[in-house]
């Protein structure tokens, strides 16, 4: 994966989303030698977040499984609310 400094990144930002656009791999961003952002392609973000949407609804049941709770005490214990 590449690695720009955020100053590089902004004088090249076009640059660097048409090389995510069409070669796929993501690109990081730092800013003062510390991790910022990953650009990614958004059919990559949208499986990302399908992904999370399944892990979430996968805690929630196991959280509920055989168990009572109000809805709102289970989204807060799943850290939802």
């Amino acid at each position: 994966m590449k690695t720009f400094l955020l100053s590089q990144a902004k004088n090249r930002l076009s640059e660097i989303v048409e090389e995510v656009r069409t070669q796929g791999e993501p690109v990081q961003i730092r800013k003062r030698d510390k991790d910022a952002v990953v650009i990614v392609k958004s059919e990559s973000f949208k499986k990302l977040q399908n992904l999370q949407d399944e892990v979430t609804r996968i805690q929630l049941r196991e959280a509920l499984r055989g168990k009572m709770y109000p809805l709102e005490k289970a989204l807060q214990d799943l850290q939802l609310l």
